[in-house]
């Protein structure tokens, strides 16, 4: 455990360019699916407010099921990890990562614009109690497993450009993977925190929430 402490704090101190690149992409997906909310046509928006309607009389009629919802995010998040895992096995890993973790902005962004714009206080109160708790572990998780699988996929692309072999490469993989999966115990925590704890206060908040 000690090993792979330092191996992690060693490479975020290396890797501090990379990690900045990251978090300045994904808050940039942030902030364009906040205000790609107000480009929304009406209509649109009409459509998603009835779902916002009707997902709230859910929460307030119905018993969640968390064993469901922790099965969910879980598989939800593994569809994120593994396509990062494997992209940093490649030569290209670096675009296609960034363009991942942009996205993945985007849709947090635009929930939380939508949210703010249609419910006002109440909205920053939802986010604030049933979006940012999960988050607080799947964001840092997710800019952890694509820091590092960049930093892979760099160390393959610059062994390549220079035409040397890598030594212990099955070793080296191994390595990579162990870490990926270290990180990713965020997710799983969120997942968790998404399952059990953010319904709690889903149930409090939907009946005052009802469009």
């Amino acid at each position: 455990m000690k090993k792979l402490k330092a191996i992690i704090e060693k490479h975020i101190r290396a890797h501090i360019p990379i990690y900045f690149i990251s978090i300045l992409i994904f808050t940039i997906g942030i902030v364009a699916g906040t205000y790609t909310v107000k480009a929304l046509p009406d209509p649109q928006k009409v459509e998603l407010i009835q779902y916002l309607k009707g997902f709230f009389q859910l929460l307030k009629n119905e018993d969640i099921d968390n064993y469901q919802l922790l099965f969910q995010s879980i598989f939800n998040n593994l569809k994120l990890f593994l396509p990062i895992w494997l992209i940093g096995l490649t030569l290209i890993g670096t675009p296609i990562i960034l363009l991942i973790l942009g996205f993945r902005g985007f849709i947090l962004g635009f929930t939380l614009g939508f949210l703010i714009d249609e419910l006002s206080l109440k909205g920053v109160m939802f986010i604030l109690l049933t979006i940012i708790p999960q988050n607080l572990f799947h964001i840092p998780g997710l800019i952890g497993i694509g820091v590092f699988a960049i930093s892979f996929s760099n160390f393959i692309f610059k062994n390549k450009i220079k035409k040397q072999p890598i030594h212990n490469l099955k070793s080296q993989i191994w390595t990579y993977t162990i870490i990926m999966l270290s990180i990713a115990l965020l997710l799983v925590i969120g997942s968790l925190v998404e399952a059990y704890i953010t319904p709690i206060f889903m149930k409090i908040l939907s009946p005052n929430l009802i469009l």
